[in-house]
């Protein structure tokens, strides 16, 4: 079942540059056998078997990583996505050394994710999640029933793997299905997590590129935001539903504090 509406049809997939598209694509060799496409003649095969792509970014059984790299490519395809992009690689230290003339906005977020492979993997998806956070104006506040802040740690990679599984087994308890993703990023006063999940299935018509009728079936992604102030030691959500803010403020006493309790059920 595909996630992702993006390049859903032949002509959006036309518009990627054809060498760059297709470098992505062989870093999914499995899949690439799979679905019968030969990419082996490099730096492109002629002609590009687009309406074999187009099937394989369209099949529900599409690898997760290559079903992002696509997703985030078309939402960071554009002037404002590619500053996005630059602007996360500097803040992390990895300089996109490489020249951008000849190239779209798209292209240059798959040339970003290739760059020094496989060091800018989580680039595209890192990039996006600092937007998102940075977009979020409406906040839900809980400060804390005592003062904990001299128990704050940073998180540990291995805490970060373990709550990100927690958060995806319980988003599959709540008929989701599996996908949570968990972004990090630490400041010296707050330390921003977004927390991406699948949404509920939805279904959209559409019209081939051969004008024959067709649909879709994904499921979108949802993202939300949490925000622990280092300084004031409050909690602030920013989340598609409710009923995940207990859970959140558990979750995250426990990630940061090491206690349960730590968040106030008052607003």
């Amino acid at each position: 079942m595909a996630k992702k509406r993006c390049f859903s049809t032949i002509r959006a997939l036309r518009r990627l540059h054809p060498e760059l598209l297709c470098a992505v694509l062989r870093k999914f060799p499995d899949y690439m056998d799979q679905r019968g496409i030969d990419l082996s003649a490099e730096p492109a095969p002629d002609p590009v078997p687009y309406e074999e792509i187009h099937s394989a970014c369209m099949s529900g059984d599409i690898p997760h990583e290559l079903d992002d790299v696509l997703f985030f490519v078309s939402a960071l395809g554009n002037t404002a996505g590619w500053n996005k992009i630059q602007s996360e690689a500097a803040f992390q230290g990895r300089p996109l050394n490489f020249t951008p003339d000849g190239y779209s906005a798209a292209d240059l977020a798959m040339k970003a994710w290739l760059h020094d492979w496989p060091v800018n993997r989580g680039l595209l998806e890192q990039s996006f999640a600092r937007a998102i956070i940075h977009k979020r104006t409406s906040y839900t506040y809980y400060v804390p029933t005592g003062d904990f802040r001299d128990r704050y740690r940073t998180p540990t990679a291995k805490a970060l793997k373990a709550l990100s599984k927690q958060l995806s087994d319980y988003f599959v308890t709540q008929g989701l299905g599996r996908g949570t993703n968990l972004v990090v990023y630490d400041f010296e006063k707050e330390i921003w997590f977004l927390i991406r999940y699948p949404g509920q299935i939805e279904r959209y018509a559409a019209i081939s590129d051969k004008g024959e009728q067709t649909s879709h079936v994904f499921k979108p992604e949802e993202y939300d935001a949490i925000v622990y102030h280092k300084e004031f030691g409050d909690l602030r959500l920013n989340t598609n539903r409710p009923q995940e803010h207990k859970r959140y403020r558990i979750d995250f006493g426990h990630l940061l504090l090491d206690a349960s309790n730590v968040f106030s059920t008052s607003k």
